[in-house]
Formats: C-alpha cells, sequence, structure tokens
C-alpha cells in the first residue's frame, strides 16, 4: 500500500489523463489485452478510471503508431446552430 501512496503523490504533478495513457501504453506493451489494463486501472484509479471504451479507443490509436500522449489538437469548434435555424424557431 505504501508504494500506492508514493505512486499517487508523484502523479500530482502529471495530468490524470496522461498518467491513464501512460497506463493504457504500458498494458499494451505488456501484451496485456484491453480489457485487463481496463480492470488493473480500476483498481489503481477508482471512480477516476477512464471508461472502457476510452481505454480501448486509446488502445487502437497505439497499436496503429501513435506515440503522443496529448490531446490532438482539434481546431476552432463550430456551433450546430446558424442565425437561419434561430430566425426559423423564432417565427413559430
Amino acid at each position: 500500500m505504501a508504494e500506492a501512496t508514493k505512486m499517487a503523490k508523484m502523479s500530482n504533478h502529471v495530468p490524470h489523463k496522461i498518467v491513464q495513457r501512460v497506463c493504457i501504453w504500458f498494458g499494451l506493451k505488456c501484451g496485456d489485452p484491453p480489457a485487463t489494463t481496463f480492470r488493473k486501472m480500476e483498481i489503481a484509479f477508482g471512480k477516476n478510471v477512464y471508461s472502457y471504451r476510452t481505454v480501448y479507443r486509446w488502445y487502437k490509436d497505439f497499436q496503429a503508431g501513435r506515440m503522443k500522449l496529448g490531446d490532438l489538437f482539434r481546431g476552432e469548434r463550430r456551433t450546430a446552430r446558424t442565425s437561419v435555424k434561430v430566425n426559423v424557431c423564432k417565427d413559430r
């Protein structure tokens, strides 16, 4: 248990999502399937763990050759509403 506490203190400097992505990459490199890695992460992170779907998606990204742990730049987000749609709704 002391080792887990030490690791938790070390991870305070690194964003939580990066720590989880390292765990996923490590599981992949060890040959563990996504489900095994997810179960181990549930033990380590408790309620703050990624969803299984997110773990699986990162597995696929790492298998495809992705090496960066950070988020991809998404650019400027577009809004689903336009002024035309808003005006049509107001007229009703």
